[in-house]
């Protein structure tokens, strides 16, 4: 039986070994989220966003986004580390960074390998347990058609995929000009959904965009709203030992992204719209009743096309307890960079606007149901903005398997949780 917890941690001042307890299980793997800044729940400047994870076999990865605030020429960077699973950087120094050492019976130990002495940082975690979980570095394909990825070591059920689309000749760990960050996930070849984000680096006028994408799993933007370079994918299959995906657009040069793949959870992505009103919003198809989620968004309301700004959110939930990430970074601003972040400990979706101040959309999770889950919408400015979210649950079938061949043909097969928009 699988098993879901989201916690948090502070950073510590000191390096060296640092056991995280109270998670209840041994987890098979574990994904990370911060953005560097203090106690939540706050909104403060600068963009910075980090998501990570680690498995059990001591595969990791960290990507880390940054857009300074306030100055005349932008300063946006990524860092991508194969050698992390938690971090901050801001644009010049690691604030704190984390590696794998175990996963323990309670929870897991991580080596803190930089710190600059400060407390006060909130890291986010979700820990699952009871399953089968392996972290795969792929480059993405020059030519378009399918592509099949391996080395997971068990036929996945669920896949979430990460990446700052840095090219796969660039050695790691690296830190490179401009903020591009990459998430998808998928359940399906009919479920799946992505998004993507861009804010261009030594710019006098700022130059940022964003897309989500509900019929692909790996997405990209690029300057001046371009969304056809360098990649676009759609998700295939699962298959024995990993997955294949069928590029629509390929780019002439490799590009790294990093796959979480899930195996024996029953696992659903779908999409949803932020309620125009607050109070609570009902999601149904899911086909089980969902244990955690997973939940990110562009924070527009237009989906397979790319708007201005650089600006999403993403977040967790394990039913009981909830973390997020907003951040946004103006496009066309002539004068000075415009960019903030926020991040929360009880939501699931947080959107920050320019004004630190402004907080457009904020949901938690209000209960997860036997078809779905319902969010409670605190904040909400009226605009019906696209989410994707990936439901997971434990699974009838054995770690490392997918599910019985009965629940393939029922709700793991269903259609795609909203409107598909090419």
């Amino acid at each position: 039986m699988a098993s879901f917890k989201v916690g948090t941690f502070s950073q510590h001042s000191t390096t060296g070994n640092k056991a995280i307890t109270g998670v209840g299980f041994e987890p098979d793997v574990v994904l990370f989220w911060t953005n560097g800044d203090g106690s939540a729940p706050r909104s403060s400047e600068h963009a910075r966003t980090s998501i990570g994870a680690m498995d059990d076999s001591g595969g990791e990865f960290l990507l880390n986004v940054y857009s300074q605030d306030n100055v005349s020429t932008s300063n946006t960077t990524r860092s991508t580390r194969n050698d992390t699973a938690a971090g901050s950087y801001n644009g010049s120094s690691w604030a704190f960074r984390y590696s794998y050492v175990s996963m323990d019976s309670d929870g897991f130990t991580l080596s803190c390998d930089a710190t600059d002495g400060g407390t006060g940082p909130t890291i986010g975690y979700l820990a699952i347990g009871g399953i089968s979980a392996k972290i795969i570095e792929f480059n993405t394909s020059m030519s378009t058609g399918t592509d099949a990825i391996t080395g997971a070591g068990f036929e996945p059920t669920g896949l979430l995929l990460c990446t700052t689309l840095l090219p796969a000749t660039t050695s790691l760990p690296d830190d490179s000009a401009d903020h591009t960050l990459g998430i998808g996930v998928a359940s399906a070849s009919t479920e799946r959904g992505a998004a993507a984000f861009y804010s261009r680096d030594a710019l006098s006028t700022t130059d940022s965009s964003r897309v989500i994408e509900l019929s692909q799993v790996l997405t990209s933007v690029a300057a001046s709203q371009s969304h056809s370079d360098p990649v676009e994918a759609d998700f295939s299959s699962f298959d024995s030992d990993g997955f294949t995906l069928n590029y629509g657009d390929a780019d002439s040069a490799q590009r790294r992204v990093f796959a979480i793949c899930l195996g024996g959870v029953d696992c659903y992505v779908g999409s949803e719209t932020q309620k125009t009103s607050t109070g609570t919003k009902s999601t149904t198809g899911v086909g089980f009743q969902p244990e955690s989620l997973f939940m990110f968004s562009h924070t527009a309301t237009a989906a397979g096309s790319a708007v201005v700004h650089s600006s999403g959110t993403f977040g967790f939930s394990d039913g009981t307890d909830h973390g997020s990430l907003g951040w946004f970074d103006s496009d066309n601003r002539s004068a000075v960079s415009e960019t903030s972040r926020r991040q929360e400990t009880d939501r699931i979706y947080s959107q920050v606007g320019g004004n630190q101040a402004e907080v457009a959309g904020e949901a938690s999770v209000s209960s997860l149901d036997s078809d779905g889950f319902t969010l409670n919408w605190h904040v909400s400015d009226g605009n019906a903005r696209h989410l994707c979210y990936m439901a997971l649950a434990s699974s009838s079938a054995p770690p490392g398997g997918n599910a019985p061949t009965a629940d393939l043909q029922g709700p793991l097969a269903g259609p795609f949780g909203g409107p598909i928009h090419a």
